[in-house]
């Protein structure tokens, strides 16, 4: 199956934010917030964010959200990733890839394009480590991204003005 990763922004008169806030809220996931730090448990099936206040801006809560929403893509009831078998201990930096990767997909969807998810810097080495000792592993990275860029985008709340019926009008 071939993703077209070539999308246009959205052009919402409302925003990037507005348009990253549909999508999280049409995949309708699990978060909580008020922890230290950002991530996705799957043994949970949850994602776990700081107070919004706590990021430095609204597009880098979205941006953040949205890293920790590809996490969550991968869970077993949704595109089932597992890459322990060929990445073994490099497994999780593995996963940070491809949620690095789909999120910069669904950023750029939203047009998200100056936000940055903090604190992701660390990661850089492990998947250098990574990228180094498997060539091909850019190229599964960008499938499971675009996979899981996919599925996000599958999920998008309806915007008020476009017509769509609301619940209670069905």
């Amino acid at each position: 199956e071939v993703v077209d990763l070539c999308v246009e922004p959205v052009k919402s008169p409302r925003g990037p934010v507005e348009s990253a806030l549909r999508l999280l809220g049409g995949c309708n996931a699990t978060i909580r917030h008020g922890y230290e730090r950002a991530m996705y448990l799957p043994e949970l099936d949850e994602i776990r964010l700081p107070w919004p206040s706590r990021f430095t801006s609204g597009e880098s809560y979205c941006a953040t959200s949205l890293h920790e929403t590809v996490h969550w893509t991968g869970h077993a009831s949704r595109l089932n990733r597992q890459f322990g078998k060929r990445f073994g201990d490099s497994a999780y930096a593995f996963e940070e890839l491809v949620a690095e990767l789909g999120s910069a997909f669904v950023m750029g969807h939203c047009g998200l394009v100056d936000a940055t998810i903090e604190g992701h810097a660390a990661y850089l080495d492990s998947w250098l480590q990574v990228l180094k000792n498997d060539r091909t592993a850019i190229f599964t990275a960008a499938r499971h991204a675009g996979a899981a860029f996919e599925f996000i985008l599958a999920r998008e709340m309806p915007s008020l003005d476009s017509g769509a019926l609301l619940p209670s009008e069905e």
